[in-house]
């Protein structure tokens, strides 16, 4: 519950933080103007891999849709998707939504195809994009998607950032809609039955992977940095690979519920393991924002550095300056700086 988040010190008012977070879930009501109140939904591009931060999105999303009364009716991944079975699956009054994230562009280009192959097979129904941030590495790719999108009579993209924003609208886009990520509809996550965080105790969870940036030197941190994949432990992979094996075996029909419910189960058990890590910190100096968004959503602490493409400070000056709890880093850290 929100009172029983930790309270706030020099970091700001438990009321300050509250308000922040409440604003943040409230602001994805916009997303009501597009899907309403009791729609029914095809969800596509669900993640089936290790990124705790997608889980967490999605959890979100599936969060949202419950709360207003939205039914999801078919499902479907990057790798499982099939025009003709979707079409037998969905009315024409069903909206098509593909996954919020941070990988609308050409940086990974399987996310990026599957949006771009529903606005093609789909230009009768509604097609909507839930938050994501936009980069893209070439003009070539990006002026194709511009133009596919811009043909859908029904397309409609909510980007996290107003750095997304502006490249949306210069790439020729309308119905374009600003909305904080996915993520905060979780608000608030119950902590009340864990330990209570070490006071000063810091955790760092940076990136490893093709968006990783400058990090703090070894020498200025007090623990071992860990990132996302050192949560997943060998059984979670097997799962999820002969998860993804089975969705893809029963493209074009459908996969059996069973399958669904084992990688809701999966979901929950990942999402799970990155609460009980980050809940044992004070605070979360980060590269991953959806290490600091959970770090947030537990009422931590947050210091949130550079990524890649740029989307975490995009993303702290479009939502986060007032969040009393929250600090942007652009450069490597200086111990002397953070305690």
């Amino acid at each position: 519950m929100v009172d029983q988040l930790p309270s706030a010190v020099e970091f700001g008012s438990l009321s300050h933080i509250s308000d922040c977070m409440l604003r943040l879930k409230h602001s994805l009501e916009v997303i009501l103007t597009v899907i309403p109140k009791g729609s029914r939904i095809a969800l596509l591009d669900e993640p089936v891999h290790r990124n705790i931060g997608d889980h967490l999105i999605h959890l979100g999303i599936e969060r949202f849709f419950r709360e207003h009364d939205m039914e999801i009716i078919a499902r479907a991944h990057t790798f499982s998707y099939r025009r003709p079975w979707l079409g037998r699956r969905i009315s024409r009054d069903t909206v098509i939504a593909c996954n919020g994230g941070g990988h609308l562009g050409d940086l990974y280009p399987g996310h990026q195809q599957l949006r771009e192959r529903v606005v093609t097979d789909f230009p009768g129904h509604r097609v909507v994009v839930l938050p994501q941030s936009i980069y893209f590495k070439d003009n070539r790719p990006m002026r194709q998607a511009a133009a596919l999108f811009g043909q859908h009579p029904d397309f409609h993209l909510f980007l996290r950032d107003r750095d997304s924003m502006q490249q949306a609208e210069a790439m020729g886009l309308g119905k374009l809609y600003l909305a904080p990520d996915m993520a905060h509809a979780l608000y608030p996550i119950d902590i009340s039955n864990r330990a209570a965080a070490a006071q000063g105790k810091v955790l760092y969870l940076l990136r490893r992977d093709m968006e990783d940036t400058a990090a703090p030197e070894a020498s200025t941190i007090d623990e071992s940095p860990c990132d996302w994949p050192d949560l997943v432990r060998h059984r979670d992979t097997l799962v999820l690979a002969t998860l993804a094996a089975g969705f893809a075996l029963f493209q074009g029909i459908g996969p059996p519920q069973l399958l669904n419910a084992l990688l809701d189960q999966r979901r929950a058990i990942l999402v799970e393991r990155g609460i009980e890590l980050l809940a044992r910190y004070d605070e979360i100096v980060t590269s991953r924002l959806h290490g600091a968004l959970l770090g947030l959503l537990l009422g931590r602490k947050v210091q949130l550095l550079a990524s890649l493409t740029g989307k975490s400070h995009a993303y702290y000056r479009t939502w986060l300056t007032d969040h009393p709890r929250c600090e942007y880093l652009p450069a490597i850290l200086d111990k002397d700086a953070h305690g």
